[in-house]
């Protein structure tokens, strides 16, 4: 009986004849000890695998098919100073009989970095990687398979300041289960991003006339249950942090049900949204509900867009809440049965937005319908403070004379739009109009305001409509107008001119209008306090 062997320097080559290939294990060093052929068995040494030089340590027990047999194996990458190992036993007993798992043990597993590990892989880098993959980790964790199941238990990782905690239970002798946890404590964000610098760019792909594959029918398994849970305790991002994450879902009958997907905000804020997501003639399909509360809306935006609302009042802002149906599918994204209050205002309605697919429809498409009981937009702007007297513009900094100021509308050109907006009551400037509603349209390159109109207009009532056409050339506009007013000096100061109510009278203004902003044809009626002229 030989008690032991040793290889030193060898070289294994394997030649696959029909494929004309070869593979080389080289520089094979290995300490070999047995007692008997039946075990126990000891192995322990080295080899370079694709010009990676890999260490192996294996013991066993005694082989017999009645009983479980013990094992142990480390791995370890040389170059990347990584190593992973296993301690338990196997039992061939178990390829029989599906209540008997085949291993029971325990894995583990450290290295000085992801990123060392993945540099020392064949045509492996570590440029441009997370700076989370840079630091050590570690990971432990408890294993059971068979024919018929399979088990993770007390699964650990640590990664710098990332740790996580794992479970996983699995059925697959006839119908698929899975029942899956993962907890995760404090997750940095910027941790996962490229550093600044990393080359992003990939290389351009060859010129083709080919079309593109048209994508994969998606799909979701009719035969797979599974229940997911996933929670962080804290994601944090530029110094802020989302508290308590959590993510609950089932796939069952082809059908994946997020039960819960939650997390809270700064400024007490939270969100929570649920639903169900589909194939439907082989596209993704979602429908589901979105909820959103928020005690402090202002410190919200601040933790994340500092200073966006800083000339914003501080009284403003403050209380929101939310609550929407939410529909996606590749073709549109839909918020429907919206009901929303944001300080004061009640807001309620729908937005449906269409997405361009390239071939039948290649411009972004919006759809808005929406209600609002009351307004109060004085309560939003800026507050007046005294200003030191701005300095003489320079000639770069003046602004060209003359032109057509209609052109600065042509970014609507590239969207379709249908918008139709109501406001109960509106205030602005200290008067308040009633009864508001625009319908517009965009379409072709022309913007259509089919409606622009007041039910109460300082004791009269507006009506307008006009178009504006050749959005990306040189617009031209005509408008049919219909205004009357009990004070006109009320109008102008709605529209932030100097005027003394009670002052200029009624007023009346009737008429058409058409042509630039530089070249107007009209045909008007107009009267103020008695005064009238055309």
């Amino acid at each position: 009986v030989i008690k032991s062997a040793s290889i030193e320097g060898g070289t294994l080559i394997y030649k696959d004849l029909a494929k004309g290939t070869e593979q080389k294990v080289e520089n094979l060093n290995i300490d070999l000890a047995l007692d008997s052929l039946s075990g126990p068995f000891q192995a322990e040494g080295g080899a370079t695998v694709v010009n990676i030089p890999l260490g192996f340590r294996i013991k066993t027990g005694v082989l017999d098919l009645t009983k479980a047999m013990p094992l142990e194996l480390a791995f370890n990458l040389t170059d990347a100073n990584a190593e992973i190992g296993f301690t338990g036993q196997v039992n061939a007993a178990g390829a029989e009989n599906p209540d008997t798992p085949i291993v029971t043990g325990k894995l583990t597993g450290k290295g000085d970095s992801v990123a060392k590990l993945l540099a020392a892989l064949p045509g492996g880098s570590a440029d441009g990687l997370p700076p989370l993959l840079g630091q050590a980790f570690s990971l432990d964790g408890d294993v059971q398979a068979g024919v018929a199941t399979a088990k993770v238990e007390n699964f650990t990782l640590a990664m710098g300041d990332l740790t996580a905690n794992a479970g996983v239970n699995a059925t697959y002798q006839g119908p698929v289960k899975v029942d899956a946890k993962l907890a995760i404590g404090r997750l940095d964000l910027e941790q996962l991003m490229p550093p600044e610098g990393a080359k992003t760019e990939a290389a351009a792909p060859a010129a083709t006339n080919e079309a593109p594959p048209a994508p994969a029918a998606f799909s979701l398994p009719a035969d797979v249950t599974a229940n997911a849970e996933v929670t962080v305790q804290q994601i944090a991002y530029k110094g802020q942090a989302i508290d308590d994450t959590k993510l609950v879902a089932e796939l069952a009958n082809s059908e994946l049900t997020i039960k819960s997907a939650s997390a809270k905000l700064p400024g007490g804020s939270a969100v929570n949204l649920s639903g169900a997501l589909t194939a439907q003639n082989g596209k993704p399909n979602f429908a589901g509900a979105l909820k959103a509360d928020s005690t402090n809306l202002r410190e919200l935006i601040e933790a994340f867009a500092p200073g966006a609302v800083k000339d914003v009042p501080a009284d403003r802002l403050r209380q929101l809440s939310l609550t929407t149906r939410v529909g996606y599918n590749p073709a549109q994204v839909e918020l429907g049965d919206l009901s929303a209050t944001l300080d004061q205002s009640k807001l309620s309605g729908g937005v449906v937005v269409a997405l361009p697919d390239g071939v039948q429809r290649k411009q972004l498409g919006l759809g808005v319908g929406l209600s609002i009981d009351k307004l109060n937009l004085d309560g939003y702007m800026p507050v007046a403070s005294a200003k030191a007297e701005p300095a003489a513009a320079t000639t770069a900094e003046k602004p060209a004379e003359g032109g057509n100021p209609l052109k600065a509308l042509a970014p609507l050109a590239d969207y379709s739009a249908n918008v139709d907006l109501r406001a109960g009551a509106l205030t602005l400037n200290q008067q308040q109009i009633s009864g508001l509603r625009l319908v517009a349209s965009v379409a072709g390159g022309a913007l259509d305001v089919k409606e622009l109109s007041v039910k109460d207009f300082q004791g009269g009532k507006a009506n307008i409509a006009a178009k504006v056409t050749d959005l990306k050339g040189d617009p031209k506009f005509a408008a049919d107008f219909d205004i009357t007013a009990k004070d006109a000096g009320r109008v102008l100061q709605m529209a932030g001119m100097p005027a003394e109510k009670g002052k200029l009278g009624a007023l009346s203004l009737k008429g058409t209008a058409s042509g630039t902003p530089t070249d107007v044809a009209y045909d008007v009626n107009a009267g103020m306090a008695g005064i009238g002229f055309q």
